[in-house]
């Protein structure tokens, strides 16, 4: 009985870390590198390089005079496996980062 209701507990803690995954504020690179809002586009750039894909235009917004702007990349992670992330940019700076693992 014991091993069953941790075997429980187990799977929903799991599906909790994937679950938030995609809620992610920052990104660590299986390089080490650090994605994290407040960053400067040039400082993405010397991080993990220019996106993999064009910009798609509906990717870009614009509120009151300021454009919101979001970069797509496939990455790995510090945990393994490949990872979408798509890297929010306004100001020239990151405003946030959203992350869902690709496997």
């Amino acid at each position: 009985m014991k091993t069953a209701i941790l075997d429980k507990l187990a799977a929903a803690g799991i599906a909790l870390i994937f679950a938030t995954a995609s809620l992610a504020d920052s990104f660590r690179t299986a390089d080490g590198e650090i994605i994290e809002p407040g960053m400067t586009t040039g400082e993405v750039l010397d991080a993990i390089g220019p996106p993999g894909q064009d910009p798609d235009p509906s990717d870009i917004d614009v509120d009151i005079g300021q454009s919101v702007e979001t970069w797509t990349y496939v990455l790995n992670g510090s945990i393994g496996g490949p990872y979408l992330v798509r890297i929010e940019l306004e100001g020239g700076e990151v405003r946030d980062v959203n992350v869902e693992p690709l496997n």
